[in-house]
C-alpha cells in the first residue's frame, strides 16, 4: 500500500501520476484532495484534474485508498472507483455503484463527438482526450471568451452500476488508444509489466 501523500501511484514510463495534494502547494492554493498530475519537467502546473466520488446528486463521498502496482481503489461505502494508467499516457477510471467528478480551474474545452472532448491545459503544456466508455457525463466547462473558467466532468453509472472513462494525454496530433481492452485486461497488462 501506498502513502499518495508521500509516494504517487504511477507506472513506468508514465509521467502521469496520482498524488494527494494539501490545500496550498508551491504557492497554490488548491483544494486538498487527490489529483491526476502530469509530472512532465516543462509542465508549469502539474495538477490536471482534482478526483472525487460522487453519489447520484454529485455530492462529494468520503473514501478510503487502496493502491497495487496496478489499479489504485476509492472505496466508499456505496460504491468505488478503480484508476488504471492503461498505457503511459492513457488512465481509465471505472467506477461501480459510485460516480466520480474531474475538475479543474482555467483550461479550454472541445467537443470531439457526442461521447469525447478535448481538454487544453495551457497552463501544464498538455491536452488530453476525454472518452466516456460507460455510464453518462455531464461537463461544465463556462467560457469566458479566451478559456473555460471552471471545468467539471462528473460520471454516472448506467443502469448496471458502472460507469468508466478513458482519458488520453497528446501533445499536437495524436494516435487513437485501444478503447477495445476490457479494464480487467489493461490492469492484468500493467501488473505483468511491473
Amino acid at each position: 500500500m501506498f502513502d499518495l501523500e508521500s509516494v504517487p501511484f504511477s507506472r513506468y514510463g508514465s509521467y502521469l501520476a496520482f498524488s494527494i495534494l494539501p490545500g496550498t502547494r508551491q504557492g497554490l492554493h488548491l483544494k486538498p484532495g487527490l489529483y491526476m498530475r502530469a509530472i512532465h519537467g516543462d509542465a508549469p502546473a502539474k495538477e490536471i484534474f482534482l478526483v472525487e466520488l460522487v453519489d447520484c446528486q454529485g455530492t462529494p463521498l468520503d473514501y478510503q485508498i487502496e493502491t497495487s502496482p496496478e489499479v489504485l481503489r476509492l472505496i466508499s461505502t456505496f460504491g468505488m472507483v478503480e484508476i488504471c494508467i492503461a498505457q503511459p499516457q492513457v488512465v481509465r477510471v471505472r467506477g461501480t455503484r459510485v460516480g466520480f467528478r474531474l475538475s479543474r480551474q482555467s483550461s479550454i474545452v472541445i467537443s470531439q463527438t457526442q461521447d469525447s472532448w478535448i481538454i487544453n491545459i495551457p497552463d501544464s503544456r498538455r491536452q488530453f482526450l476525454v472518452s466516456r466508455l460507460s455510464g453518462a457525463v455531464d461537463i461544465e466547462a463556462p467560457w469566458t471568451g479566451t478559456q473555460c473558467e471552471t471545468a467539471e466532468i462528473v460520471v454516472q453509472p448506467d443502469d448496471q452500476g458502472v460507469c468508466e472513462l478513458m482519458c488520453e494525454e497528446f501533445r499536437a496530433g495524436r494516435r487513437p488508444a485501444d478503447q477495445s481492452k476490457a479494464f480487467a485486461a489493461c490492469a492484468t497488462q500493467v501488473r505483468e509489466e511491473f
